[in-house]
């Protein structure tokens, strides 16, 4: 499948959904018209896993299953970490060892103009929060290096219509 990547465990992957198949069926956001791109990953050990897609540049979903095929083995699923300021997504599972999981970077489906585009796909250990950073050349664009947090950068409006993407001042 040209739209499936197979991943070694944790780690970053940069990759884009520009072309990517539109046949995922998430239980959240409206990603069904969107391109997306599926990673097969397993994990050498038990516990809590982030899979946050903080740093890419389009209002995505990201969502895990254990089936590739089957919507009805879907373990989580997240639009928006913090709507609207940051329409990056960003969700928390628990991994078997030995156990594939199907990880989904989608894009939202707006009004019948799907968000597609480069993205950014994190897979680390331990809960979801803001990756931690030295400078801001270790986040993502339109990111900050916040208190040793990636953070959204202001939106630099002066009223809503200068906002790009519906977002508000």
């Amino acid at each position: 499948d040209d739209h499936r990547v197979d991943l070694e465990g944790f780690g970053r992957h940069e990759g884009t959904t520009v072309g990517g198949a539109r046949d995922g069926d998430p239980s959240c956001g409206q990603g069904g018209l969107a391109p997306e791109v599926v990673h097969r990953v397993e994990f050498d050990r038990e516990g809590l896993v982030c899979a946050t897609t903080r740093g890419t540049g389009f209002d995505t979903l990201v969502y895990v299953r254990t089936d590739c095929e089957d919507d009805r083995s879907e373990v989580g699923c997240d639009d928006d970490i913090e709507f609207p300021n940051e329409r990056a997504s960003e969700m928390e599972f628990l991994a078997v060892a030995g156990q594939p999981y199907f990880v989904y970077v989608d894009g939202y489906d707006n009004h019948g103009r799907p968000s597609e585009g480069d993205y950014v796909l994190t897979l680390f250990p331990g809960p979801c929060g803001a990756l931690v950073c030295a400078d801001a050349a270790q986040c993502g664009p339109e990111e900050i290096c916040q208190a040793g947090r990636c953070a959204a950068a202001p939106i630099p409006c002066a009223v809503d219509a200068d906002c790009a993407d519906d977002r508000v001042c």
